[in-house]
């Protein structure tokens, strides 16, 4: 039987469950399908954020590092308390970073200071 034959001998009750029920739970569905799909996607950002926070922190302790040799190497060349200063204040920096590094929370910011510490 064909399903416009069937429609016109059902009840009032079975009717309004079709018509109202059926799309009602449909929409329910679609609704939790957006909240999981929008849930999954606030979990990847974050963790795309925190993979960039550390690839920041990495780049920095590399420039530290490279910069604070070269002053080291600097000093040991030509024994000039410039050199030095410069150096201590790195380290001091490096010191700084490992730091707030250890403590939860804290974001990898730009630490330079322009006096020696």
């Amino acid at each position: 039987m064909q399903w416009t034959h069937i429609w016109p001998d059902l009840r009032l009750r079975t009717k309004g469950l079709i018509v109202v029920a059926f799309p009602a739970a449909a929409t329910v569905a679609i609704a939790c399908a957006a909240y999981l799909i929008e849930s999954r996607i606030s979990a990847a950002d974050q963790a795309a954020n925190r993979s960039l926070q550390i690839v920041e922190a990495v780049q920095l302790l590399k420039s530290n590092e490279t910069e604070t040799s070269a002053h080291i190497r600097a000093y040991f060349l030509t024994a000039e308390d410039p050199f030095e200063d410069e150096a201590r204040r790195d380290i001091g920096r490096f010191d700084g970073l490992q730091q707030s590094r250890a403590k939860p929370g804290m974001s990898c910011g730009s630490t330079r200071s322009t006096t020696p510490a």
